[in-house]
Formats: C-alpha cells, sequence, structure tokens
C-alpha cells in the first residue's frame, strides 16, 4: 500500500491507528483512553507509528537484540540513552500535532506485555510532508543538533553475530527469555522451542 494517497505521515498514522482501532476491539482487555495511548498499543503489537519502544532493563534490552536466531551471525547494536526526563504518563506529552521534540515517557500498564518489558516510549513529532522521521542518534558532542531534550546521553552498543547463541544462553540463566517477557502461550512455547534450538 505504501503512502501514496497520503499528504502526509499524520495522514498514515490516523490511517493505521483507525484500522487497529476497527479490529483489534474484539482482543483487548483494556480499551485506551487517549490517542496515544492507542499508539502505545498498535506500537506494542508490532504496528509502525510515531512512537519508538524502549525497555528500562537493560538485559531486556539486549534480549530484543539478540532473541531472533534467524539473524544469528548479523552484528547487532543496543542503544542506551540517559535521560535528564522522562515523563510519567502519557498524559504530560503534548497532543501529537503539536509536538516539536522526541519525548520519553512511560505508559499507563494497559498491556501484560508492556509491565514483563518494563517498557516505556518515545514519541517523534512528524515530519513535514512525507520528509523521513528524525533519527535518534549517537550525537554526544553536539547537544544543540538534537531533536529531544530529555536526553543526557546516547549510546550505541555493537554486539557481535556470531556470539548471539551465547548470549541467548547467558539471559536465558537469568531468567531472560521469551516466556518472560512474552507472558502467555506465545512465549511459553517459544522457550520450549527455544531449548530444542527452534
Amino acid at each position: 500500500m505504501g503512502t501514496r494517497g497520503f499528504a502526509d505521515w499524520k495522514e498514515v498514522d490516523d490511517f493505521i491507528i483507525t484500522e487497529f482501532k476497527k479490529f483489534s476491539a474484539p482482543y483487548l482487555k483494556y480499551v485506551p483512553e487517549s490517542e496515544i495511548e492507542w499508539r502505545v498499543m498498535a506500537q506494542h503489537y508490532g504496528l509502525p507509528t510515531s512512537l519508538l519502544d524502549w525497555t528500562t532493563n537493560p538485559l531486556k534490552g539486549l534480549f530484543f537484540a539478540v532473541e531472533d536466531s534467524a539473524m544469528d551471525g548479523v552484528d547487532a547494536s543496543l542503544h542506551i540513552a540517559t535521560l535528564a526526563g522522562l515523563y510519567e504518563s502519557s498524559d504530560h506529552v503534548a497532543k501529537l500535532d503539536e509536538l516539536h521534540n522526541i519525548s520519553f515517557f512511560y505508559s499507563k500498564h494497559i498491556d501484560e506485555r508492556i509491565i514483563a518489558q518494563e517498557g516505556c516510549f518515545t514519541v517523534f513529532p512528524f515530519p513535514e510532508g512525507k520528509r523521513p522521521f528524525s533519527p535518534i542518534v549517537e550525537n554526544n558532542d553536539d547537544p544543540e543538533d538534537w531533536v529531544y531534550d530529555d536526553v543526557d546521553t546516547l549510546y550505541e552498543c555493537y554486539i557481535s553475530g556470531e556470539y548471539k547463541p551465547f548470549i541467548r544462553e547467558e539471559l536465558a540463566r537469568l531468567g531472560v527469555t521469551h516466556q518472560s517477557i512474552f507472558p502467555g502461550l506465545d512465549g511459553i512455547s517459544k522457550s520450549i522451542r527455544r531449548k530444542f534450538g527452534v
């Protein structure tokens, strides 16, 4: 489908959320109360939104960097931010069409996966038209160029692809597995399969 037929990213985002609302209702235990909460839910289940999900637990972040065994041998990276500020809820985040800077925030515990993954989020302002979103990149030397106010430092740790299976084993010993990250039958099943190398 792409972005053809849409004037800008806001229209794309609104369409995605409208479709998500339409089809997700029968499966929701909690109905989001705001537009940002709808985006949190959609992002958390894999839809592209103007949000980016993070974890406040570095071991869980490492898990996401190495968990896909199909990508063994391919280098990965783990992004770590130290924050000057983190909104305690999405209530403090400006309306999406009034947002000028990237903001970090906790969402309400609207889903058991967000709780298990110790999640928080960044919300990005929409660029003009269909210009690309501003990336979060390592830029500790020149904070004046940053498009976010809440970050003190941002680091990127590279992970050699050859070490991913070893890292997964060590994380499993620490209890960081699909079962703990994705509560429910799918997480349990994937954890059992992983024991057989599948």
